[in-house]
């Protein structure tokens, strides 16, 4: 079954709560606040400790659950800087493979390692060491990341970061992209938890200029404006702006 059948998408309060959350916040506090919301029987440790890859898988069915499975893309061309949109189907990404347990340690090519987390990055971005190198060795069970010089995790890289992406394809996604100004074809990583928040942030300020006209308009308050459906609310909000 679908899981988007099963998950309760985002409501109008909910969007608003997560706005206010979210106000100030970096982008992986803001992926927990989401995360949050898509597992909500799941303890806080438990969601620092998911890999990045199983939180996606979530966010990205939280996301189809409440905007549904379209989007748009939207990059810059690192050549000549024009700014590019792309449509995208998430079921896509809902159908790739998971693993049985994405929070044990895997095997994979002759090294052992657990998949990034949320708690591994921030710890990485907060390390004196280079971040990259900081999240590899935290990440890593075997070869010992102690025993490893700077320069020996750096030639380890590709191959545990490929090995990450075997356990699970969800641990990278890269999107494709042609530029329509000079033809350049690159790929950007596509990041599920700041497109989703980034289109939460958007609509919860819709909602919050809404709530203001009809407040004004009407009188009513902020919980009498949410409880009506978002058709009748735009048309509401269309009379009132005639």
């Amino acid at each position: 079954m679908d899981e988007t059948h099963a998950m309760q998408g985002l409501r109008a309060p909910d969007l608003l709560r997560l706005l206010e959350a979210g106000h100030g916040r970096g982008p992986l506090d803001r992926g927990l606040l989401l995360l949050e919301h898509a597992s909500p029987r799941a303890d806080l440790d438990s969601l620092w400790s998911m890999s990045l890859a199983e939180r996606d898988r979530r966010l990205v069915a939280l996301r189809r659950a409440t905007f549904g499975s379209a989007m748009e893309v939207t990059t810059r061309c690192p050549e000549c800087e024009t700014a590019l949109e792309t449509p995208m189907d998430l079921r896509w990404l809902s159908e790739l493979p998971a693993p049985d347990d994405p929070m044990t340690v895997h095997e994979h090519g002759g090294l052992r390692f657990r998949l990034p987390s949320t708690l591994s990055l921030m710890k990485a971005l907060s390390s004196p060491d280079d971040p990259r190198r900081a999240l590899l060795r935290g990440t890593l069970e075997t070869p010992d990341p102690k025993d490893l010089d700077d320069e020996q995790v750096d030639r380890l890289a590709p191959e545990l970061a490929a090995a990450w992406e075997a356990v699970d394809p969800m641990a990278e996604v890269r999107l494709d992209f042609r530029c329509v100004g000079c033809e350049a074809t690159f790929q950007r990583v596509f990041d599920i938890a700041e497109t989703f928040y980034a289109e939460v942030e958007a609509y919860g300020r819709r909602l919050l200029l809404d709530i203001h006209a009809l407040a004004s308009a009407y009188g009513w308050t902020e919980d009498e404006v949410l409880a009506l459906g978002p058709v009748r609310r735009r048309l509401y909000v269309d009379m009132v702006s005639a």
